[in-house]
């Protein structure tokens, strides 16, 4: 497009930016919509909405610590969370209590209870049912906005290869001004895209639910469970409540940390592997 005017190719080349980034953006909106925002919710999957697995169990261990079914081990015994013996379980509880509880003989912390199956596919069932509810992004879509992106991609390219095939032509007349535009558009499509594809787990609908719940549970606030202010205040709840036996279980205290505005949703699932590990 070196033979055409200089402007002409700056206003065709913020045309295609323009459609291609709002295309970005219309899926990332469709994706992220959800639905179902007033339905009922339970604690442990207000849990899952707010911090993912790690905050459901860290919830579950809160409860079970509350109905002195678990305890901290001692430092001798080599620390964690361990089940207090002769207590079983009752019957009517989460079906994740019974398989923590299980767990924890093997496993005495939350990063490693995630390691076994029983605890894990619990877990994962209530992933599964907040993506039916359409509360929760699926793994399986999330990986797909890579894909969807395209159209971003794709012209960001495209205005970086015109950039180069501008710059040998650079002495000539509006030249310069054209090759800066393209290399503009480019930049900005290709950082634009890659931060509007880096969608949340939750959608619209489940952050619009667990701000409904976090509203009632102020509003009761002096009945409220451990296990409800921690599901819907999220990590730092759980070392505001005991600070030990949320060590002892592998918690992290200040889970955004500093600058929590500048975090990503990328950002924030590698710091929780960071935490695992």
């Amino acid at each position: 497009m070196t033979g055409w005017p200089a402007a002409a190719v700056l206003w065709v080349h913020s045309a295609l930016a323009l459609a291609a980034f709002g295309t970005v953006v219309v899926v990332r909106v469709r994706v992220c919509w959800g639905a179902n925002p007033g339905a009922p919710g339970e604690t442990l999957e207000f849990a899952y909405v707010r911090g993912g697995s790690r905050l459901v169990l860290f919830t579950c261990l809160a409860e079970l610590h509350r109905n002195g079914l678990v305890r901290t081990a001692a430092k001798w015994d080599g620390g964690g969370v361990v089940p207090v013996r002769r207590r079983p379980v009752p019957a009517d509880a989460p079906a994740l209590d019974s398989a923590v509880v299980d767990a924890l003989p093997r496993y005495r912390r939350v990063p490693d209870l995630l390691d076994d199956k029983e605890v894990a596919g619990n877990v994962g069932g209530i992933g599964m049912r907040l993506v039916r509810r359409g509360w929760l992004i699926s793994a399986a879509t999330q990986s797909r906005m890579r894909w969807y992106a395209l159209p971003g991609w794709l012209v960001a390219v495209w205005c970086l290869i015109q950039f180069g095939l501008t710059v040998p032509h650079f002495a000539e007349a509006g030249r310069p001004g054209q090759a800066v535009g393209l290399l503009g558009l480019g930049v900005f499509l290709a950082i634009g895209t890659y931060l509007v594809i880096d969608v949340p787990p939750a959608t619209r609908a489940g952050r619009v639910a667990l701000r409904r719940a976090r509203a009632e549970l102020r509003a009761h606030e002096r009945t409220a469970s451990p296990a409800d202010v921690i599901a819907v205040g999220g990590e730092d709840e759980f070392w505001r409540a005991d600070a030990v036996f949320a060590q002892a279980a592998g918690g992290v205290p200040d889970e955004l940390g500093p600058m929590p505005h500048l975090m990503t949703h990328r950002g924030d699932r590698q710091r929780g592997r960071l935490r695992r590990g």
